[in-house]
Formats: structure tokens, C-alpha cells, sequence
């Protein structure tokens, strides 16, 4: 098995079409997981010094305003986090009155989430610092730049499916 890996290593050209040897360095997968992270840590120290937000609960409050009354099930797809992840965000969120939760009449296993007031507040105290935020994080990309990186993600993320 191993010599079957070791072979495939030795074949297996790089992103670089006339390179042969990948340099882990250079190798763009690895590279873009890296800056994802450093902008991901950045962005999340900004958002708990802040206004005392994860970067989970901060996306459980966007997509509540976005989507209205939905339960912790129909939230962790949407904003690609596991339910653990997405039920610990609503318990902060809750207990810092910044959603509310609504129990069916019926069923009281059923719980449906919204934004309160507060919630929308704090969103919204964020949402407009959200073009200055991404200045922050990317200060080494001009307004052109950023737009194609974006296009270029946007690309990769319609094909994800092939990709794999």
C-alpha cells in the first residue's frame, strides 16, 4: 500500500502544469486553508473583542435574519456548521438575549428561533462595519482585487461537486 502512495507521490504533477515535484509550500489547496484560517482567526478575534460574538454565533444571527423563525436543524446547513456547534451558538445567543426562542403549541420538542431586538441591534452595529472589516482582513487587496477573488471563490464554489 505504501508503495503504491510513494508511486502516486512521484507521478502526481503539481497545480503548475510543468512541475513534477510539489513543493507543500507552493501547493494551492494547502495555501488557500492557511489564509482561510489566518482570516478566520482574525475575523473572530474581531468579532469577540468587539461585540462578544463567536464567528458561529454571528452566522446563526445572519441567517436568522435572513431566513426568519427556523429550528437549530435547519440552521447548520445553511451556514455550514454541525448541530453541536449551531445549538452551543443559540444557547450563548439566547442567554445573552439575542435570540428568542418559540416553542410549537403542540409539541414542545419542536422550537422554532428568532432575532429579538437586541439581536437585530447588535447585527446590525455589525453589518456596518462589514466593508471596513474586510478592508482590515485584506488590507494588501485593492477594491478590484477583492471582487476577483471573489469571482475566482465563486467559481470553485459552484463546481465544489466535481471538484471531489
Amino acid at each position: 500500500m505504501a508503495e503504491k502512495y510513494r508511486a502516486k507521490l512521484t507521478t502526481q504533477a503539481s497545480l503548475f502544469e510543468d512541475e513534477h515535484n510539489v513543493e507543500l509550500l507552493n501547493y494551492l489547496p494547502l495555501r488557500i486553508i492557511a489564509t482561510g484560517r489566518f482570516i478566520e482567526r482574525r475575523l473572530s478575534e474581531h468579532l469577540q473583542k468587539h461585540y462578544g460574538l463567536s464567528l458561529p454565533s454571528w452566522l446563526v444571527l445572519s441567517a436568522l435574519e435572513r431566513l426568519g423563525a427556523v429550528s437549530v436543524r435547519e440552521l447548520g446547513p445553511v451556514i455550514g456548521l454541525d448541530t453541536v456547534a449551531v445549538s452551543r451558538a443559540v444557547k450563548r445567543l439566547t442567554e445573552a438575549n439575542l435570540i428568542k426562542k418559540q416553542e410549537h403549541p403542540r409539541d414542545r420538542r419542536l422550537v422554532r428561533l428568532n432575532l429579538s431586538e437586541d439581536g437585530r441591534v447588535v447585527l446590525r452595529a455589525l453589518e456596518a462595519q462589514l466593508k471596513q472589516l474586510e478592508k482590515n482582513l485584506l488590507p494588501q487587496l485593492d477594491v478590484q482585487e477583492r471582487i476577483r477573488l471573489g469571482q475566482m471563490m465563486s467559481r470553485i464554489e459552484e463546481h465544489e461537486q466535481s471538484i471531489l
